[in-house]
């Protein structure tokens, strides 16, 4: 599972932004994967997903984690948790 491994990555203190970036952009190309071949042929086979079904959490991983992992290494990924936050909103 191509994105548990870059879940791992991302948790990894010894890989840097940029290569987490490009592990991120491979990850999405896979992500993109078209469809080939025609519809109703035994050939066919389905892409995964759509342009349009990249959300703002997927755009911020593959083109700003990297940058922030190097920026910001003594506080981890933990340090830009919105966890708590979102568990305050609930809770009001």
């Amino acid at each position: 599972n191509s994105f548990a491994q870059l879940y791992d990555a991302l948790k990894d203190p010894q890989i840097t932004g940029t290569e987490f970036k490009q592990k991120a952009i491979n990850w999405l190309n896979l992500f993109l994967t078209k469809s080939t071949g025609s519809f109703n042929s035994p050939t066919f086979i389905k892409g995964l997903y759509r342009p349009n079904d990249i959300t703002p959490y997927i755009h911020i991983m593959v083109y700003h984690v990297g940058e922030f992992k190097d920026l910001h290494q003594k506080f981890g990924m933990t340090g830009f948790s919105c966890s708590a936050i979102k568990k305050k909103n609930h809770q009001q």
